[in-house]
């Protein structure tokens, strides 16, 4: 059986699944094998922004020859009624110009349905994040997109968990040279995958 290839951006997203992976065991500095129930899965952490997010997800995926890719991971909200701690299970990729790109939404109890905007730098004011929502988009994030063309015709699925709220500041959420907040919004990431997301995606996946 081939695995589900699981790909978040740092590692205080993917070590919260990492630690529920049963028999895990490591095949590169980024990479573990293992599985979730009777489903074997890997699990990458590709690092932050689209181009890691390709280029690595491409390695593995010609590495492993996976089922399917799932995306998953922290996302700003761009609409109102979605608060910190909110599920968002993708329905398409905004990304540059063009459509959307529908994906199918992961079968996940209680999240938020909608299109995810994949973007290259953060979205730090309120007319960019206008911008993105007027296109359709609920949330937006940084990896996705380049994972859907790592991915190819594989089947690629997002599921996201909102760390701020489209009231919210997202200078928060990465702020260049500013180690302090760094380390905040790490904590906040961990705590967020921790109690709200990798419990949801075990859930899901452990159940196929």
């Amino acid at each position: 059986m081939s695995p589900w290839l699981l790909v978040g951006a740092m590692r205080v997203e993917t070590f919260p699944v990492l630690r529920r992976l049963t028999a895990p065991r490591p095949i590169g500095p980024r990479l573990w094998l293992g599985s979730l129930g009777d489903r074997p899965v890997a699990l990458l952490t590709c690092g932050v922004g689209p181009e890691r997010a390709e280029r690595r997800g491409r390695e593995a995926i010609e590495r492993l020859n996976p089922e399917a890719v799932v995306s998953f991971g922290t996302c700003g909200a761009l609409i109102d009624g979605l608060p910190r701690g909110a599920l968002v299970g993708a329905t398409g990729l905004v990304s540059g110009e063009g459509a959307p790109i529908p994906l199918t939404p992961p079968p996940t109890p209680g999240a938020h349905l909608g299109a995810l905007a994949s973007v290259a730098e953060v979205v730090a004011t309120p007319t960019a994040r206008a911008a993105l929502a007027a296109r359709g988009a609920v949330a937006c994030e940084m990896e996705a997109g380049g994972l859907r063309r790592a991915a190819k015709d594989r089947p690629l699925y997002a599921l996201k968990v909102v760390s701020d709220a489209a009231g919210g500041d997202p200078s928060e959420r990465l702020q260049p040279g500013d180690p302090v907040q760094m380390l905040r919004f790490k904590a906040l990431a961990l705590n967020l995958v921790e109690g709200r997301l990798a419990p949801a995606l075990v859930s899901w996946l452990g159940s196929l």
